[in-house]
């Protein structure tokens, strides 16, 4: 703009002066073509990527939050663009695949669903009663579906603790939580809750888990206040230790999730990752061989095994099969590091039925079996007494809020002995 008004500036003066004035109207032009090019480079790059015009801190990107409604971004279950708290019907879709953090795609020609919950009155006092109700619909039509099974998920933030209606266990702040919730006719359902038992803060929120017809399908968040005078709740009235995992809205962060929504009915946000190496950075750093050169006998190797899921669900168990030989290997697997975290994942299917975090007598830990934050796991040393060629898997476990686990396995790791 400057340089327009320059331009100007020179055109005016140089009255009489074709040559000047000749010039001055060549600067002119010059920057209007200028200017032009900056705005359309402008709008092509916003229209094509618009996080490249956004600085951003290079820092290391941070893991181990919860993933609930209003988190960061590195907490998706997905690759694709697009925010988990967003919906976009397209998603999901066969010609719209959704890029898990697994690396596999999902998508999935079930129709997808709809869930409203309100509770009323949203504050009492203890000994009070609510009536929580709500509307599982057809997204795209609006007409009522009959005969779901509805979950309300509560959960206690301060406390870092959380539960589900119906409760087998009898727990929360509200007591008779036994009685299942099922849509009518119409879609429509309704529970009388009551009485609360203890002083809380809660947030609830309504989730249908999907089935052969629909995709899973979540409610937006409520809270539900509990008033004194009267008792606080304590972390012994709820049945989790970790605050909920609410469902997102998000097509592509259900499908990669919950099995019940994946077309493969497999559990896709979980990346288990085996570094193995000479030394503890080699290991972290993720090198997946040790051929070029071998590994001696009696040789420490150290091994870090990583957990990369964003859920937010804690690690239940955590196994690595190290020992035998490729004949063995493939016959059957034998674990020889066993680790159970965070109420373990014992009777889950894909368990070891681990119950401690105990490693095997001839290895040595050297740093502890995991961190605070649930990404790290199994930093181990183990050596190798003969000389062949192993191969090494990796199996995590993740535990959901109804105690069991999903697991996935890593199996691209060899060791080379000679």
């Amino acid at each position: 703009m400057a340089v327009i008004v320059y331009g100007g500036m020179r055109y005016v003066v140089s009255a009489g002066n074709p040559a000047a004035m000749e010039d001055a109207k060549e600067a002119i032009w010059a920057a209007v073509y200028g200017l032009a090019l900056a705005l359309g480079s402008w709008l092509i790059i916003n229209i094509v990527n618009p996080d490249i015009l956004v600085l951003k801190n290079p820092g290391v990107e941070k893991a181990g939050q919860k993933y609930g409604y209003n988190q960061p971004e590195t907490q998706k279950c997905f690759v694709n663009p697009g925010n988990i708290n967003t919906y976009n019907p397209a998603d999901g879709t066969e010609s719209n695949k959704c890029k898990c953090l697994d690396g596999t795609t999902q998508y999935s020609t079930k129709p997808k669903a709809s869930l409203t919950l309100n509770v009323t009155p949203g504050s009492v006092s203890i000994g009070g009663s609510v009536t929580a109700s709500g509307k599982l619909t057809d997204a795209k039509t609006g007409t009522g579906i009959a005969g779901k099974s509805i979950t309300i998920i509560v959960s206690n933030a301060a406390l870092n603790t959380s539960g589900s209606i119906p409760s087998t266990g009898g727990l929360l702040s509200w007591l008779g939580l036994g009685t299942a919730i099922t849509t009518g006719s119409d879609g429509n359902f309704s529970i009388d809750l009551g009485p609360s038992a203890c002083v809380a803060s809660e947030q609830w929120q309504a989730v249908f888990n999907g089935d052969s017809a629909y995709l899973p399908t979540g409610s937006s968040i409520i809270s539900v206040t509990t008033n004194p005078p009267g008792t606080a709740c304590t972390q012994d009235r709820y049945p989790n230790k970790s605050a909920a995992i609410f469902m997102s809205p998000n097509t592509c962060q259900n499908l990669c999730s919950n099995k019940n929504a994946a077309n493969d009915s497999q559990f896709h946000c979980l990346l288990p990752k085996l570094g193995v190496g000479r030394t503890a950075d080699d290991a972290i750093s993720g090198r997946q061989t040790i051929d070029n050169p071998p590994a001696t006998t009696n040789e420490p190797i150290f091994f870090d095994a990583t957990s990369n899921t964003k859920t937010g669900f804690p690690i239940g168990e955590i196994d690595v099969s190290y020992a035998p030989g490729w004949s063995d290997w493939l016959t059957g697997i034998t674990y020889n590091y066993k680790c159970a975290l965070n109420g373990g994942c014992s009777g889950s299917s894909g368990s070891t039925g681990v119950t401690t975090c105990d490693p095997p007598s001839e290895d040595k830990l050297w740093q502890s079996p995991y961190n605070t934050s649930g990404t790290k796991e199994g930093k181990f040393i183990h050596t190798y007494s003969s000389a062949n060629t192993y191969p090494v898997k990796l199996k995590i476990g993740v535990r959901k809020l109804d105690g069991s686990c999903e697991f996935k396995e890593e199996s691209n790791v060899i060791i080379k002995v000679q």
